[in-house]
């Protein structure tokens, strides 16, 4: 049987999910596959002091801001318009005991992470394009993908079970 999820508990997911699977798997591998930076230099002041200086690049600034700052569950207008978009619910009619199938929810997150990729590209930007085409063959093969489905089942026990939250409500 399918698992469904309030709309709240949806948004939790979501938002709890994105930021984990940026923290324990995403970063990790794009550093891997060197599509992003990360590198501390050591420097000396202008006293002589030994000083380390973390250089990231733009992509990986871009991503952290999303996975970090838009993710922490304070996004919840945004959230709306994409159920909006998606689901054709308007944002009125979508705290009145909504709830939604698992595989709706999952593709609610990709739908998140395209929705802020187009606000990025007003800047020239793809930055979320490997983020979401990862998620994407996470959706289309799973079997291949088993690290990053623990990780989402583990989040979905951490909102459902334990009640954990991001810092916002939907």
């Amino acid at each position: 049987m399918a698992r469904e999820f309030s709309i709240e508990e949806g948004f939790q997911i979501t938002m709890l999910f994105l930021r984990d699977f940026w923290w324990e798997f995403l970063k990790s591998l794009m550093i891997s596959k060197k599509l992003i930076t990360l590198k501390i230099h050591k420097v000396k002041d202008e006293k002589g002091r030994l000083k380390c200086i973390l250089n990231k690049d733009i992509l990986h600034d871009n991503n952290d801001f999303f996975f970090l700052t838009v993710c922490d569950g304070t996004s919840d207008d945004y959230f709306e318009e994409v159920i909006e978009k998606r689901m054709n619910i308007p944002p009125m009619n979508q705290h009145d005991g909504l709830r939604v199938k698992e595989n709706i929810l999952f593709q609610l997150t990709i739908d998140f992470c395209e929705y802020f990729n187009k606000r990025f590209q007003k800047e020239g930007k793809d930055s979320l394009r490997f983020a979401i085409d990862w998620l994407e063959d996470m959706r289309n093969n799973p079997e291949a993908h088993k690290i990053e489905w623990d990780l989402w089942s583990q989040t979905i026990i951490d909102v459902t079970e334990k009640g954990q939250k991001s810092l916002g409500f939907f």
